[in-house]
């Protein structure tokens, strides 16, 4: 299977140099004269001077986005065009209406549309996934989800114009997590807004940020009420959830340090009562994710891990919070 990646910037080295271990058949393309080449030479694939080639390609089964968010919409609605199955770079796109034109321009070219919220691969996550289904601590009722991070390296991740910000470039994937785990939320309210942190130094430069380093959201499903908390303050990348059920608690983290721990009121099969421990080692998430993609490609299966229906929900939050901080017409004009 031949796949074409779009864009050649950091994240797309990383999904080729897992591509190479899944497949060996890649070749990059990217708007910016050079770009493709030098992603080429380092990592050792074929490349493309022009995206356009990649969609006429037809030996090509799939292309992989990993350009700016304000793209994904009009690159993704071409690959469909073109009989492409895509695989995108989170978030999907923009807005809730370009994602309804995604999922339905897929379902009319029969084509698979996979957005990359790759902590659902995290084999921590994936055993919570399955507690909950086993209802090993009964109906959950509250959770907690946290992701902090210093975001010092880049200066684009401060800055509104280019799609920086806490909730897209790190909040997104919590928000992501929860819908796997809760289903839809009905509600979504913005407790805390702001920036912490305006005067950044980042490779020397002193910057101003203008995009959002903190925010606490409460969100209700049904059933839960949960607490998720993004930010851009944190001097050591942190990331843990909570969740709190009828017959017990889980705490789990994308940290391989981090131990999760299900907590049983009473025994469960495969749980004692008390607290139970399990270690998950680190992994490689994206190849996890890209070789998930390509199993759902060849097998055929269009329900894979990573629903449209999904991506829309989170999307959906995304909006809600746009509307309450008074953002909703931000656009991001710049690359990452």
């Amino acid at each position: 299977m031949k796949i074409g990646v779009i864009g050649c910037g950091k994240i797309a080295e990383r999904h080729v140099k897992a591509y190479s271990k899944l497949t060996s058949q890649i070749i990059v393309t990217d708007a910016a004269e050079g770009a493709a080449q030098r992603l080429a030479d380092r990592c050792g694939v074929e490349f493309s001077s022009s995206p356009e080639k990649i969609f006429n390609d037809s030996t090509i089964s799939a292309v992989d986005i990993c350009i700016p968010t304000s793209h994904h919409k009009e690159v993704i609605l071409k690959a469909l065009e073109y009989g492409k199955h895509v695989f995108c770079e989170k978030p999907l796109c923009l807005t809730v209406s370009e994602a309804h034109e995604i999922k339905d321009a897929a379902k009319s070219a029969n084509r698979l549309v996979m957005v990359g919220y790759l902590q659902r691969f995290h084999p921590a996550f994936k055993f919570v996934k399955n507690t909950l289904m086993q209802q090993a601590i009964g109906e959950p009722y509250l959770a907690n989800f946290r992701v902090g991070g210093r975001g010092d390296h880049s200066i684009w991740k401060h800055r509104r114009e280019t799609g920086g910000g806490v909730i897209l470039e790190m909040l997104v994937h919590k928000l992501d997590l929860l819908v796997w785990f809760f289903g839809t939320p009905r509600n979504v309210k913005v407790l805390s807004y702001n920036i912490l942190r305006p005067m950044r130094t980042i490779q020397g430069e002193k910057l101003m940020a203008n995009a959002e380093d903190y925010i606490v959201l409460e969100i209700e499903t049904d059933k839960v009420k949960i607490l998720c908390q993004g930010d851009f303050v944190t001097p050591g990348y942190m990331d843990y959830l909570e969740i709190q059920g009828e017959n017990g608690s889980i705490f789990s983290s994308l940290l391989h340090y981090f131990p999760t721990i299900i907590h049983c009121k009473e025994p469960q099969e495969g749980f004692k009562e008390n607290n139970n421990f399990f270690q998950f080692p680190e992994v490689d998430l994206f190849e996890q994710e890209l070789s998930h993609f390509l199993e759902s490609l060849q097998n055929g299966n269009r329900k894979h891990v990573n629903s449209l229906n999904d991506s829309i929900a989170v999307m959906e939050i995304i909006d809600e919070i746009w509307k309450q901080v008074g953002a909703n017409d931000r656009k991001i004009t710049s690359p990452k």
